[in-house]
C-alpha cells in the first residue's frame, strides 16, 4: 500500500504493517450510513429506529465483506484470511455504533430546532 501514489506515506506504511486490521476501515466508513438509512426521523429513542432493519443492514454489509474476502481465493496474488473477516465484522459494528451516536445527536438537534425537521 505504501507504493500507491495517492495514499499518504504514513497511511500506506500503517496499512502494510496491519494487513488484517486495514480491512475494518472501509467497512467502518460504509456502515456509518446504516443507522441514517434505517432511522425514521422520530425523536431519539428506540421507537425512532427500526432494530430489525439495522440488523438487516449489518447482515447485508457482512455478506458484502464475506463475498469480497472469499473472492480472493480465486486470485493468485491474494489469499483468504479469517482475520480480515473478523476485523471487517468489527469495523461494521463500530461504524454502526458511531452512526447511531451521530443519528441520535442529529435527532436531538432537530428536537431543539423543530423547523429544521424534514417534512415526510
Amino acid at each position: 500500500m505504501s507504493e500507491i501514489i495517492w495514499i499518504p506515506g504514513w497511511l500506506g506504511q500503517w496499512a502494510d504493517q496491519n494487513p488484517d486490521l486495514r480491512t475494518s476501515v472501509p467497512f467502518f466508513l460504509l456502515s456509518l450510513i446504516c443507522p441514517v438509512a434505517v432511522g425514521t426521523g422520530k425523536q431519539p429513542s428506540t421507537n425512532g429506529l427500526n432494530t430489525r432493519w439495522l440488523l438487516a443492514g449489518y447482515a447485508a454489509i457482512a455478506v458484502l465483506l464475506v463475498t469480497s474476502e472469499c473472492s480472493q481465493y480465486f486470485i493468485q496474488t491474494r489469499f483468504l484470511s479469517i482475520g480480515d473477516i473478523l476485523w471487517g465484522l468489527f469495523g461494521i459494528a463500530a461504524g454502526i455504533c458511531a452512526g447511531l451516536v451521530g443519528w441520535w445527536q442529529g435527532m436531538k438537534l432537530i428536537a431543539v430546532f423543530p423547523k429544521a425537521r424534514p417534512e415526510y
